[in-house]
């Protein structure tokens, strides 16, 4: 199942999310907690609607809980994703997928940075640099689903190491669209 237009359904935040990774960036159980995300956090993209707010709930090791509340005018939407972060040089990322079995999962690669201890910002793959890498020999990838503009996704099939390091090769404004800001609630 591709997991960015579940995400992209909650969060209204990003056009076209087409870029997912079958490998996460590091092994979970080598992960380091990032201790800086936990608690709850609000959507601070004022023009755009429903509301939101991101939980974000320590677990075992390194994963977390991302609970994120959409309130719309008459109800509102609650999604469960699960996610670790990879803490690699000066950059952040966050491996980010629904909760289902381990041969069925697949992980939005998101990169994060802090401005203030109150302040977050994420940030997607963007589909174009990252075809571009598959195209050119780069990374190893698939598309899926092609022709059909609200579902067709870039598969990364390359090892979660080799991902890693053309990304940190690379201008992260150049691989990574913004997808949302977020200001602490609480902690």
């Amino acid at each position: 199942m591709n997991i960015c237009p579940v995400l992209l359904a909650v969060l209204a935040l990003l056009a076209a999310c087409g870029v997912e990774s079958e490998q996460p960036l590091s092994d979970p159980a080598q992960a380091k907690p990032d201790s800086r995300l936990a608690g709850v956090w609000y959507d601070i993209d004022y023009e755009l609607q429903p509301s939101q707010f991101l939980h974000v709930i320590p677990e075992k090791e390194a994963w977390m809980d991302l609970v994120l509340l959409a309130h719309e005018a008459k109800d509102g939407k609650v999604s469960r994703f699960k996610g670790f972060p990879t803490l690699n040089r000066e950059r952040n990322y966050l491996n980010v997928a629904e909760e289902k079995e381990a041969d069925e999962q697949r992980y939005l690669i998101l990169h994060y940075a802090f401005s203030g201890p109150d302040t977050v910002s994420f940030w997607a793959l963007d589909k174009a640099p990252m075809e571009q890498a598959v195209d050119q020999g780069h990374l190893q990838g698939r598309r899926e689903n092609e022709g059909n503009i609200e579902d067709e996704v870039l598969v990364l099939s390359d090892s979660g190491a080799r991902i890693l390091t053309y990304l940190q090769a690379e201008e992260v404004e150049e691989l990574f669209e913004p997808l949302a800001t977020f200001r602490r609630v609480s902690f």
